[in-house]
């Protein structure tokens, strides 16, 4: 019976292919009634085994080889020339467009990285717009400022208080302590200080003076642990004490050990620069690194000192390389592996000096040996400390320099070889690169500053640009070019989005003639502090000097947005401004026994002065082997070698000093006082004559003549004894501690009612101000729903100008350049003469010793005034499209240099998302 294949019926879960074409392969169940059936119902079961299966692919490839089908072997290649072609097509289109309709590309890389960091898949657009308004402003009279402004929560209510280093304009070298009664109505110290405002509202909440003016604020590390951060300051005269946090006493000062040597009088120079660091001592809490230089006998010397941060006592001491000087804090570069790298510099504005590292384990050690040299200049030193960031992206920080004889070098921080560098031929600078992300990068730039002109202190022009971190280049179109420019770097604001931060710093300029002044020189002889505090703008075209605060971003057109503006605040810096000098003579009026001590003190003095040799004559001009302005140069360290710090000039020559056991210096007095930072000596025909003091203030704008009138009509009342008290009496030892009364002249004289100040007329003060402080960017007391401000604390102050240094113009500039020619040229016909002679020659002008007058300087003295404000800054976008938004300031932890060198001071630069 054949076997009916048409009655077949198989399951579902067999494919058709699957089932071989011989039935005879296939065993069934049969039911026994209905015979085959040809689905389920009909019967069919479960076969009683598998069906031999026949390979499918052995099928398809027989087929295969049966009838192979060219289509399917060409389509893939089809689709992929097709493709390529397409490719090729849009490539030349591109090419073309571009070639015909040219577009920077780089406009097209900002379209699309805009948006980067953008939240909702909105569109940032940057700031380009700034609202500035006072939250408060505090006038703090008879101050200057030169320390960087940090941020402590002091009173402990959650907001950071302002920490200002300060100093006075009574400061000077040997200043005798009866000028602290004359000026403000306390014991000695007065002469510098630190001071605590209230975050809120800018009133004092305490106040901690000094023997000197202070220049550097520390305040990172609770050395006292009571949950307050505690501040070290240190400056000028040798002053590095810690001062708690809390309450403005101190907790110690560091005394250097002299060892068997005595000093042989108060150094002229002798000043520290300090920071915290890591714990190098073992007991837990972070210890401190200064730089500390100072004058001897043998000339001036540098080098690093570690002292304990808990008791302040001396844990090492090590010589610069050359014991050159060095005048800021030192830095410390961390590795990855934990290792830790000093970096410092040496070298003053006309010495030699370098830049070195040292492994920190082996300063500890005192052992120098390992020392490495990253740049050396034969001329002049680097006065401005390095940036520490990360430049090439291998997770380790780089270093970032300024040197002072214009060149800026990035050096690789793990090989310390040079990365990149770019020169400003004929510049100087005291000022410290200032990082930010100002392109659209995520390498920080830096914003740099230089001074053009024959060197400190005659400047021309100052110059402004941003450098791009990963090669140096400029950034700017062109440098922005101001008159005067100023000592400091600057801040930054960082804002949402990388290439949207904005950079702060200060510009100057004569107002109504902007730009470089026409080139200049002074008398021969005029002393550097004298040209440091000429007014330049009116010597030059009867102006004044105009400054501003700016902010600068890559969206915002040169010099960028004024936040401050000195026209603008005349009348609020100048409010509070005292008349000094009628301030003392109106205790000399009321303490007539006081000048009878002062006069015989000076005769003895003189007397003593006289049998040592000393004599008491003035030069108007200087020995030509001495740094004058003309030559430009400092031939050597000797008995006359002259050190520039700022306002500060010194001669190489000590004095004498007594030491109290609280370690502050108690100053004697002496007739030929010297104040506001000027310790010159002039050498004339082989001897030495000091010029006149810079306690005489009569060639300074405000001066009155010495008259001894009775302003108030009071009564004297002051018996002999407690004159001679002020004049000889020992400092009170409560003044190393802090002072909850503020400004002693604004209450505690005002309360006995003993005298009015008697204040000047803001319209009839004429004041120069001084760019020598940066102010710190602080996190805002009122935030905004839309994140987009901050608060930026600053701080200005302004001086007498001094009038002594006559610029020379013209036909008299032409001679003297002459002349000084010749007397370089050992044939010149001038050879044999030296300035005063060249002077004298040109202008007919008569050289004669002058007597020093000390009484009329120390009785009519002249200060300023300096000013704090607190500012809110709120970021606006000029137009907000559809699918865009405002770009917001960061909050302040997350700010990369919101205040000088960095967060805490240290020279790190905060990147983003770190």
């Amino acid at each position: 019976m054949p076997y009916p294949s048409s009655k077949l019926a198989v399951r579902d879960s067999f494919d058709d292919e699957d089932v071989s074409d011989d039935v005879e392969d296939e065993v069934f169940i049969r039911d026994g009634r209905n015979g085959f059936k040809v689905d389920e119902e009909r019967g069919v079961k479960r076969p009683l085994m598998a069906p031999r299966r026949k390979s499918k692919s052995s099928q398809f490839h027989s087929e295969i080889g049966r009838n192979p089908p060219c289509r399917a072997l060409c389509a893939p290649f089809c689709y992929g020339f097709i493709a390529l072609a397409v490719l090729l097509g849009l490539i030349l289109l591109v090419v073309s467009l571009v070639m015909w309709f040219p577009f920077p590309l780089d406009k097209v890389i900002k379209f699309w990285k805009v948006g980067e960091g953008s939240q909702l898949d909105s569109i940032i657009v940057p700031c380009t717009e700034l609202v500035v308004e006072d939250v408060w402003t505090r006038s703090l009279p008879k101050l200057t400022v030169e320390s960087a402004v940090r941020l402590n929560d002091v009173n402990r209510d959650g907001v950071m208080d302002v920490i200002v280093g300060y100093g006075t304009g009574a400061d000077g070298h040997n200043v005798p302590n009866f000028m602290c009664t004359l000026y403000f109505d306390r014991k000695t110290p007065c002469l510098g200080g630190v001071i605590a405002l209230d975050g809120l509202t800018g009133n004092t909440i305490w106040q901690h003076w000094t023997s000197h003016p202070i220049f550097t604020v520390d305040c990172s590390a609770d050395l006292t642990e009571d949950k307050t951060s505690d501040c070290l300051i240190s400056g000028k005269g040798g002053v590095l004490q810690l001062v708690n946090g809390h309450d403005g006493s101190n907790v110690w000062q560091f005394v250097e050990q002299v060892g068997g040597a005595e000093l042989h009088g108060e150094p002229f120079v002798d000043i520290f620069s300090a920071q915290f660091i890591q714990d190098v001592d073992g007991d837990g809490l972070p210890d401190v690194l200064a730089a500390h230089t100072q004058d001897t006998p043998e000339g001036m010397k540098g080098c690093l000192v570690l002292i304990s941060g808990k008791e302040g006592k001396f844990l090492q001491k090590v010589a610069t390389p050359h014991q050159e000087e060095t005048y800021y804090a030192p830095q410390v570069l961390v590795y990855l592996d934990g290792a830790s790298i000093v970096m410092f510099g040496t070298g003053g504005q006309a010495s030699p000096g370098g830049l070195y590292a040292v492994p920190l384990h082996q300063l500890v050690k005192g052992n120098m040996l390992e020392v490495q040299e990253l740049y050396r200049d034969e001329a002049k030193g680097i006065m401005s400390p390095p940036v520490l960031a990360d430049l090439n992206q291998d997770g380790s920080e780089d270093v970032v320099a300024a040197m002072f004889n214009s060149v800026v070098i990035a050096f690789n921080g793990l090989t310390l070889q040079p990365l990149w560098n770019v020169s400003f031929p004929g510049s100087e600078t005291f000022s410290a690169p200032t990082p930010s992300y100002f392109n659209d990068d995520s390498i920080p730039d830096f914003l740099v500053k230089y001074q053009n002109g024959p060197g400190f202190p005659v400047y021309y022009s100052s110059q402004t640009t941003v450098l791009d971190g990963k090669t140096g280049t400029p950034l700017l179109d062109k440098p922005v070019v101001d008159t005067a420019g100023s000592q400091m770097g600057g801040l930054s604001i960082s804002v949402e989005g990388l290439g949207n931060d904005l950079l702060l710093y200060w510009t100057a300029n004569c107002l109504h003639h902007e730009g470089p002044t026409k080139p200049f020189s002074f008398m021969p002889g005029s002393s550097i502090q004298a040209q440091s505090r000429a007014d330049l703008c009116q010597m030059l075209f009867n102006s004044t000097l105009s400054t501003q605060f700016v902010a600068l971003s890559q969206h915002v057109e040169p010099p960028g947005i004024a936040v401050y503006s000195s026209e603008e605040r005349r009348e609020l810096e100048y409010n509070s401004s005292v008349n000094t000098s009628a301030q003392a003579h109106h205790y000399l009026d009321t303490h007539p026994d006081f000048l009878d001590a002062y006069r015989r003190n000076t005769v003895i003095s003189n007397k003593k002065k006289e049998f040592e040799g000393d004599t008491t004559g003035a030069s108007s001009f200087r020995h030509r082997g001495d740094d004058s302005v003309l030559g430009n140069n400092v031939k050597g360290k000797g008995s006359n070698y002259f050190y520039n710090e700022g306002d500060y000039l010194v001669a190489n020559q000590g004095q004498n000093r007594i030491s109290n056991d609280a370690g502050e210096q108690e100053e004697t007095l002496a007739s030929d006082f010297q104040g506001n930072s000027e310790y010159l000596n002039v050498r004339k025909h082989g001897g030495t004559h000091p010029l006149e003091q810079t306690w005489q203030q009569q060639g300074e704008e405000g001066s009155i003549p010495l008259t001894y009138t009775n302003l108030m009509g009071s009564n004297p009342g002051q018996n002999r004894d407690s004159d001679y008290e002020v004049l000889y009496g020992p400092m009170n030892a409560e003044s190393l501690g802090g002072s909850q009364q503020g400004f002693p002249v604004d209450t505690q004289q005002e309360k006995r009612t003993v005298y009015r100040r008697v204040k000047r007329d803001a319209q009839h003060v004429h004041g120069l101000q001084r760019l020598t402080s940066l102010g710190t960017v602080a996190p805002p007391l009122r935030t905004s729903s839309n994140n987009d401000t901050i608060d930026l604390v600053l701080v200005t102050y302004w001086i007498y100008p001094m009038t002594e240094a006559q610029l020379v113009l013209g036909k008299y500039k032409e001679c003297l350049e002459k002349k000084q020619t010749d007397i370089n040229n050992a044939n010149g016909k001038y050879h044999s003469f030296d300035a005063e002679m060249v002077a004298k020659d040109c202008f007919d002008y008569k050289w004669e010793e002058k007597p020093v007058d000390s009484v009329s300087g120390q009785f009519s003295l002249n200060m300023g005034q300096a000013t704090v404000y607190r500012l809110r800054i709120a970021c606006r976008c000029r137009s907000v499209g559809t699918g865009e938004r405002c770009s917001t300031i960061l909050p302040f932890d997350q700010q990369s240099w919101p205040e000088f060198m960095g967060h805490n001071g240290n020279g790190h630069f905060r990147p983003r998302n770190s």
